[in-house]
């Protein structure tokens, strides 16, 4: 399952979130900006970020298989390449 921390208002989330759903992966989205669960969201994030010494300056923030993907461009390529080779299966 793919995890996804992003903003709402966030043009690369929504990619993010629509390429899951073209390829039918399943994913779990969390908001860093909800006024609810944003700020527990954002500090989950920033703990694992420092956990796995990931350095991130933009949103989506994504991972599959608690795998470090990167942001939309990083999940574009590695779903092409898994999708391409059949590496791996969603």
């Amino acid at each position: 399952m793919m995890v996804i921390y992003g903003k709402e208002m966030c043009e690369y989330c929504d990619k993010a979130k629509e390429m899951c759903h073209q390829y039918g992966i399943e994913f779990k989205y969390h908001p860093v900006d909800d006024r609810f669960e944003g700020v527990q969201n954002m500090s989950k994030l920033k703990d694992r970020l420092l956990k796995e010494n990931i350095v991130v300056k933009t949103v989506p923030v994504i991972w599959h298989r608690d795998k470090f993907i990167g942001g939309y461009n990083e999940l574009m390529t590695y779903i092409e390449n898994t999708r391409e080779y059949g590496q791996e299966r969603f």
